[in-house]
């Protein structure tokens, strides 16, 4: 069967096939299955109240609410009436979501729950095309309707009209756009990336035919679904009839994943590494033999992990040694996930070598990919049979790459994003002579993976998978008097931190404590952060009143900010940026590389404990 658009893979595959628990959902404490043919009357449902509400081919719809079985049933009515999603992050503030529906231009947005309308209705009088508030929860507080009012219109337009929404499915053309999804820019500002029906479909199927999933395939899903990669992930499933299933609550992962068992998980790196924190922080509570044990069955593992990358047998003797490992540790730590785990897929931010070799060692099979939001998402992926940890694998089919002269990874196909909505400027850079330019830097190894190096951009991309922008932040920070400069880090890590200069004039004044700052009356340097010797400095910068200071300027940072953009640690330096250090360009902008460097084992310490 021919598809083109993401509705032939409604109409096609999930309307066709009657899986008994296409989607599972937590309710009382026990994963309940809810059946494709639900899956169908439930789209089918909310689409025709859409139609029956007047959306039209190209209107934008949004979704505000955590991944649950109606996220994905009302994205799928959505595009096959020929609206366009745009998904927002629950986590986001009032002020980002305004922005969002207004650039977006949304006509109707579902929020999950009170708390979720509560962060719309007060923004609505200065939305003059936001016409609906539709709440999934009940009650629907006043002034938005519920989610089963909308289903009741449905049902009386398919009375009416019962082949209108197959018509306007049909209408839906490949290189129609799909959704509009909001990523953090540069500046700070989020763009809106167009990603049209034919380039997320054709970026599944082609990593399904290099990791097929099977109606035997369980998946967990607790990445948001705002994100393209578990967006993905979904319509991967109900390609090819696997089964997904919600967790409950991130607080109660590890007991979901205990519950349903899954044979495939998709995270960003940060929960691998939350992961293998919490194996090896058992193993580290455990009896000294224990340890041991768990010492000489990981090496075992990793032993004969070194074969399995490579695909080559494993030697007779490696087997009888790698039998008793699992008899004694490693199946043990496998049913920790469920017992079936057979993938795990990494996306959103590099997975180091080290990580992935931990789980390969433990049994399991680590596939790492590489994409963005504007690539729909995946560029390339290791695959089995082709797998090297520490490099993002090999481009998929239909896609090609290249390096720039400067390193700066370049790619065309299918999959890339018709452009930045209302930002030509921003699409013209981005999209040149038909290549897209990642902003990322990288180089291929002798074998064509690809390894990804650095960051061109400045923008910040945590273990986590989410970008910061981290200038907007530092020029809030230097609007306090105590602040003279700061720089956000924090790329790969799993929070965002920030080095800290301080006024040190405006800091004296403040702690009341000038004469322990070295006094106001000497010479300002590169940009009049007071007088006084490095050690007058630091004395003052231990005082523990003197970082309650600048927490609470921090404090009044985050309070404005998205949970993972907050500035979790910070350190004080005693050290001014300058020209002469090569901190600062001949225009006085900070060299990021070069302080990063030289105070990399102040940026290591605020990371050596858990935030």
């Amino acid at each position: 069967m021919q598809l083109s658009t993401l509705n032939d893979l409604f109409f096609l595959h999930v309307a066709r096939r009657d899986r008994p628990s296409a989607l599972q959902v937590k309710r009382n404490g026990v994963y309940h299955g809810i059946s494709g043919w639900e899956v169908v009357r439930e789209v089918e449902a909310i689409a025709n109240g859409l139609l029956a509400r007047g959306l039209h081919r190209g209107d934008r719809v949004a979704l505000l609410a955590e991944n649950r079985p109606e996220w994905i049933c009302i994205d799928l009515a959505i595009l096959t009436v020929g609206g366009v999603t745009v998904p927002i992050y629950p986590s986001l503030l009032p002020a980002h979501i305004e922005h969002i529906l207004r650039d977006s231009g949304a006509r109707a947005i579902f929020c999950s729950s009170a708390a979720q309308t509560g962060k719309v209705l007060p923004l609505r009088q200065a939305l003059p095309a936001l016409e609906a508030v539709v709440q999934l929860d009940l009650p629907p507080p006043e002034g938005s309707v519920s989610l089963d009012a909308l289903r009741a219109e449905g049902r009386a337009k398919a009375a009416e009209l019962p082949e209108l929404h197959r018509t306007r499915a049909a209408e839906v053309q490949s290189e129609d756009v799909a959704t509009l999804i909001y990523t953090s820019g540069t500046t700070g500002v989020p763009k809106g990336v167009l990603l049209t029906h034919w380039g997320i479909l054709s970026n599944i199927l082609a990593t399904n035919d290099l990791v097929e999933l099977g109606e035997e395939d369980v998946g967990l899903s607790f990445l948001p679904l705002s994100h393209i990669f578990e967006r993905m992930m979904h319509y991967a499933g109900l390609l090819r009839g696997a089964s997904v299933a919600y967790a409950e609550s991130q607080e109660t992962l590890g007991d979901d994943i205990r519950a349903v068992r899954p044979t495939v998980l998709a995270g960003v790196p940060r929960f691998y590494e939350k992961l293998a924190a919490r194996i090896q922080g058992a193993v580290a509570s455990s009896s000294p033999m224990r340890r041991a044990l768990f010492r000489w069955a990981l090496a075992v593992g990793g032993e004969q992990a070194g074969f399995r990358i490579a695909n080559r047998p494993v030697p007779a003797g490696l087997q009888v040694r790698l039998a008793l490992a699992h008899a004694l540790v490693l199946r043990k730590v496998q049913a920790r996930v469920g017992g079936r785990l057979r993938l795990l897929l990494s996306g959103g931010a590099p997975l180091s070598r080290e990580l992935a070799l931990f789980f390969y060692a433990l049994g399991f099979t680590v596939l790492e990919g590489y994409g963005l939001t504007e690539t729909s998402p995946v560029i390339c992926m290791n695959r089995p049979g082709a797998t090297k940890p520490g490099t993002v694998g090999k481009p998929i089919p239909g896609v090609e790459v290249r390096l720039a002269e400067d390193g700066e990874i370049l790619c065309k196909g299918p999959n890339v994003m018709k452009g930045y909505h209302n930002l030509p400027a921003e699409t013209a850079e981005a999209l040149r002579d038909g290549w897209f330019h990642t902003g990322d830097v990288g180089r291929f190894d002798e074998e064509g993976f690809l390894l990804i190096t650095d960051r061109k951009k400045d923008l910040i991309r945590t273990s986590g998978g989410k970008d910061v922008a981290p200038q907007p932040l530092e020029a809030k920070l230097r609007e306090s008097p105590l602040i003279d400069s700061a720089v956000i880090v924090g790329n790969r890590r799993r929070f965002v931190s920030a080095l800290l200069v301080p006024n040190f004039a405006g800091l004296a004044s403040a702690a009341g404590a000038g004469g322990a700052a070295g006094g106001t009356g000497g010479t300002a340097e590169a940009g009049g952060t007071g007088g006084g010797t490095a050690g007058d400095r630091a004395a003052l910068l231990g005082q523990p009143s003197v970082r309650e200071l600048f927490q609470r300027e921090l404090d009044k940072l985050n309070a404005t900010l998205p949970p993972y953009a907050t500035v979790k640690k910070f350190a004080l330096l005693d050290h001014v940026f300058s020209l002469e250090s090569g901190e600062l360009t001949p225009t006085m902008k900070l060299r990021r590389r070069v302080i990063e460097e030289r105070f990399a084992e102040t940026i290591e310490a605020m990371y050596r404990e858990e935030a």
